[in-house]
């Protein structure tokens, strides 16, 4: 899947579907503490369970970034700069509602911890 693939899909199918490359990988619980780790790096105190179904990723990662957004905006804009997504990405434009919004950072944060986690794993 690349990035502009489904532009129109939901961005919370489009993280479902990025599960099945780790999965497929053996590489879930792997991206699941990257995620803990670089939330657990900005100071946020919300851990995902590494037993968790993908689906209970994504809402548990939702949850999380809602929270941020609406209580702490610094540390989620501090959580995308430590995990490098791109600014680009998270503009929000007038037409988009704040749900919309959580979906798709949940999904350029998920695929960019992916990245991460496929390029340490291809290099060793």
């Amino acid at each position: 899947m690349t990035p502009d693939d489904n532009k129109e899909e939901n961005p919370a199918a489009k993280g479902l579907q990025l599960f099945s490359k780790p999965e497929s990988q053996g590489l879930e619980k792997q991206l699941i503490r990257q995620l803990n780790k670089d939330l657990s790096m900005c100071g946020v105190n919300a851990l995902i369970d590494e037993e968790f179904s993908p689906g209970e990723v994504v809402r548990r990662l939702k949850q999380i970034l809602d929270g941020l957004v609406k209580d702490d905006f610094q540390v989620f804009l501090n959580l995308l700069y430590r995990v490098d997504v791109p600014q680009s990405k998270m503009s929000r434009s007038e037409d988009s509602s704040f749900s919309d919004y959580i979906e798709r950072s949940t999904y350029e944060l998920l695929k960019r911890e992916w990245q991460k986690v496929w390029i340490r794993n291809r290099i060793r």
